[in-house]
């Protein structure tokens, strides 16, 4: 069974509940070996289920798919993010036998990646980034790549099923994202806003070849956790 994939330029909806039937299938043990996928959506905002309970969410969805840009509900947390071909996302689903902290869970995640940059990254907060977390990578005080994990318990076990995303800004046209950020969050009533000026592109840093740089994601994720 392939359990690697590299999908461009697809339906968003359908790579998250591809995700979520994956996760299923290793709670129900059916799946051992790591899964790892990388796509690229059409345009589309992802959001996470507790946007939905922003008091103008109808009329912020609304708005937002006039422009021909479909809302998309996650069921992991963190804040909006505009997907497109600028960004490449990783996902990793696998079996955790043991316990782990949260902590050593996206310590691992984000090693892989680390471990490929030529460029000295780090890991962090970056105030005014969309998305923003703890475990963001960084370059420079700027955010270049998001972090997200969801766990499921295997019943009558201390097992887990953890499914892994990160997104990278691939190029620096990403940031003419954030006005459509910004416009969702102030349309559903949030105070949330975002700085073009908190992020930097993979192409900032440096000339990628976007598909030599997927497959080297490829290998690198998929060796032994």
């Amino acid at each position: 069974m392939d359990n690697r994939h590299i999908t461009f330029v697809t339906d968003a909806r359908l790579q998250l509940q591809r995700e979520q039937d994956l996760m299923l299938q290793y709670r129900q043990q059916r799946r051992l070996e790591p899964t790892v996928r990388l796509w690229q959506a059409k345009p589309c905002l992802v959001v996470s289920a507790i946007d939905r309970n922003l008091p103008a969410f109808a009329v912020a969805q609304a708005a937002i798919e006039a422009q021909d840009i479909p809302v998309v509900i996650r069921n992991s947390g963190g804040s909006a993010v505009f997907q497109n071909e600028q960004l490449l996302n990783i996902s990793r689903i696998y079996y955790q036998p043991k316990p782990i902290s949260v902590q050593q869970s996206y310590q691992r995640m984000c090693r892989p990646l680390l471990d490929m940059m030529t460029e000295k990254m780090t890991l962090g907060s970056v105030s005014g980034a969309f998305c923003d977390g703890a475990f963001n990578i960084v370059y420079k005080a700027k955010k270049i790549a998001g972090t997200a994990q969801r766990w499921l318990a295997i019943p009558h076990t201390k097992a887990k099923v953890i499914l892994e995303h990160i997104v990278i800004i691939l190029r620096k046209d990403y940031c003419q994202a954030m006005p459509v950020l910004n416009d969702f969050y102030r349309l559903a009533g949030s105070d949330k806003r975002f700085n073009a000026d908190a992020i930097v592109s993979l192409e900032e840093i440096g000339t990628v070849d976007e598909a030599h740089f997927a497959e080297q994601l490829l290998v690198a994720y998929s060796k032994p956790i």
